[in-house]
């Protein structure tokens, strides 16, 4: 979406949601210092692990360099139409690509029912489709909630609520494209459920799961599996990139302190596909029915204008299984820091300033012949969420 379009909208909206507009926003800046040369050379360009770059772990590529960086100019909206109906709309014009993110109408029948449709986030993890990015502790999501939980799709999504012996409960069910923010390329479909309960002493546990295929058209190509042993054409074509996850999360917060953990696998499939448009070329995994297992806990006290927090990250893209060739893809991150409040006390993590040194291993950058490098960073964050 252009920047004329978006403005644009920005004007129709005066009347849309006269009876009731918010609006919002968040500012994020970045600036990273590479603690050493390794992240200089690092280049994700990479097909397999017996090349250059590794496929497998997102970071920003702010992260690549010293300086500085705008990591997030969001600009929220929403409204109510009627009292039943209501809308929301998400933007980021300093995203590389379709700077749209949510753009979502929720419906609401009856008291404990709601029908989301739109592009939004498809409910999965914690970190990733709970926490805003304005209420984050650290200066990123976690490896985890960056891979798999803080995506956007096109879809529905139901939700049913009801009180339980104290606990609110949720259970969401929900269709999506699975083509992120793209149109929709095929007749597949990912289906996804999260089954929530959140007590108001601030309790909050879940499990959830998604289950899908490709999202490439009848015309996709194969793309070879670098394995000696690897299936042949047609193999690859029936898997259809069978895409998968399961997962949990348990959270517990009080005004001073927060800890929480969640874990999750499934399947890689389409996140690397052996299927997509021309022309072929290496798949971005090793195997067939590659799995992955990841977790991530979080703790963190709160003193005054202070915070200090503490994330461990770990995630296992070949889990239960030998990879083919290269080091075992294998990575972990942890993140030490300390936030200083500059705003408002209900602002002391959406108005703040943060530091972070971030401790990286695995093969981020790896060639053959040489020990696999990965790269630490400190990172200085100003955040200004209105």
């Amino acid at each position: 979406m252009g920047r004329m379009q978006v403005a644009l909208m920005l004007g129709m909206l005066g009347p849309l949601g006269a009876q009731d507009l918010n609006v919002a926003g968040l500012i994020t800046l970045w600036y990273h210092h590479a603690l050493g040369h390794e992240l200089r050379t690092w280049d994700l360009l990479g097909s397999r692990l017996n090349e250059a770059g590794t496929p497998y772990v997102q970071y920003h590529t702010g992260l690549k360099e010293h300086g500085m960086v705008l990591r997030r100019s969001e600009l929220y909206l929403s409204g109510r139409l009627t009292p039943k109906l209501s809308w929301n709309i998400a933007m980021d014009p300093s995203f590389a690509g379709n700077i749209l993110s949510d753009a979502a109408l929720m419906w609401t029948p009856v008291s404990g029912v709601s029908l989301r449709l739109g592009q939004f986030k498809p409910p999965q993890g914690y970190e990733g489709s709970v926490v805003p990015a304005t209420q984050l502790f650290f200066y990123d999501r976690s490896m985890v909630a960056r891979q798999f939980s803080d995506k956007w799709d096109r879809g529905a999504a139901l939700t049913l609520s009801r009180p339980w012996q104290g606990w609110q409960a949720r259970f969401t069910v929900g269709g999506f494209n699975g083509g992120g923010r793209a149109g929709d390329l095929n007749a597949q479909k990912d289906l996804t459920f999260r089954i929530e309960l959140e007590h108001p002493r601030g309790l909050r546990a879940a499990v959830f799961g998604l289950e899908g295929r490709t999202d490439a058209g009848n015309d996709a190509v194969v793309y070879p599996l670098p394995s000696p042993s690897a299936p042949d054409p047609e193999s690859i074509r029936r898997n259809g990139d069978a895409t998968s996850t399961f997962g949990a999360y348990a959270v517990a917060e009080q005004p001073t302190w927060h800890v929480s953990i969640e874990a999750l696998g499934g399947r890689l499939g389409r996140r690397f596909p052996t299927l997509g448009p021309a022309p072929s070329r290496p798949a971005l995994r090793q195997d067939l029915d590659q799995r992955f297992l990841g977790w991530v806990a979080t703790a963190v006290w709160r003193h005054g204008r202070h915070a200090w927090a503490l994330r461990w990250d770990r995630m296992d893209y070949h889990a239960g299984s030998q990879v083919s060739s290269g080091p075992a893809p294998v990575f972990t991150e942890l993140v030490v820091g300390w936030s200083h409040r500059l705003g408002t006390d209900a602002q002391w993590r959406s108005v703040c300033f943060k530091l972070n040194a971030i401790r990286r291993t695995g093969p981020l950058l790896y060639q053959n012949g040489q020990e696999p490098r990965a790269g630490n960073s400190l990172v200085a964050v100003l955040q200004v969420g209105f």
